[in-house]
């Protein structure tokens, strides 16, 4: 497990114009912090829109002969197309600065 100071040196600070006070705030609410294991992509021409939710396997309340997969929606984020380009690019720089120091991430797991 990658520790939180090295991850914070794997994320680029974000430029910001010297003429531009920026500050990050919480929303009224609180932020949501939801675990996500399952993503499906819907899209317009204006914008996409990203469903996030958690897939379990239902084992303990069914017999063995009849396997479930529970998908439990939890979030949707909208974003426009250049947001999710700057995401894209994002993700990828993270993600080889993370492999670089842990290896590849294995992807495509199989459920049972």
């Amino acid at each position: 497990m990658i520790n939180q100071e090295r991850m914070e040196a794997l994320v680029p600070a974000q430029p910001s114009p010297a003429n531009v006070r920026r500050e990050s705030v919480d929303a009224p609410g609180g932020v949501y912090h939801a675990y996500i294991n399952h993503i499906v992509v819907a899209y317009t021409s204006y914008d996409i829109l990203l469903r996030l939710g958690f897939l379990e396997r239902m084992q303990e309340f069914l017999p063995s002969d009849a396997p479930t997969l529970r998908l439990e929606n939890r979030a949707t984020v909208a974003m426009a197309w250049s947001e999710a380009k700057a995401l894209r690019n994002m993700l990828s720089d993270l993600i080889q600065k993370f492999e670089a120091l842990n290896g590849e991430i294995k992807t495509g797991v199989d459920l049972p």
